[in-house]
Order: C-alpha cells, then sequence, then structure tokens
C-alpha cells in the first residue's frame, strides 16, 4: 500500500496520472523485494565491500 501511495503522491506533485504511477511504484517494489527470505538470505554478503582492486 505504501509504494502506491508514494507514487500517486509524487504524481499529484508533478501533475502527472496519479492512479499509472502508483501502480508503476507497486510493481517496481515487488520487482526488487526478494521472494523468499531465509536464513541463508538474513545477512548481506560483505566479502567485497569495500575493495577496490583485486586481492594480491
Amino acid at each position: 500500500m505504501a509504494p502506491f501511495f508514494i507514487g500517486s503522491a509524487l504524481a499529484e506533485e508533478r501533475k502527472v496520472d496519479p492512479m499509472a504511477a502508483g501502480l508503476l511504484a507497486v510493481a517496481a517494489f515487488m520487482t526488487v523485494t526478494p521472494y523468499s527470505v531465509g536464513e541463508a538470505y538474513a545477512v548481506a554478503p560483505t566479502g567485497w565491500a569495500g575493495r577496490t582492486s583485486s586481492p594480491g
């Protein structure tokens, strides 16, 4: 519900179709949300965090 209302509120400010923007926001939210969150996916992998060059 929140993505729809956020998208439609932003669309009203920018004077475009709020229904289409709300539906697009929900579709984008569903696309980037993982389908299953289990024990293996509970923590973001940080093995490569901060590395700028190859090791060695």
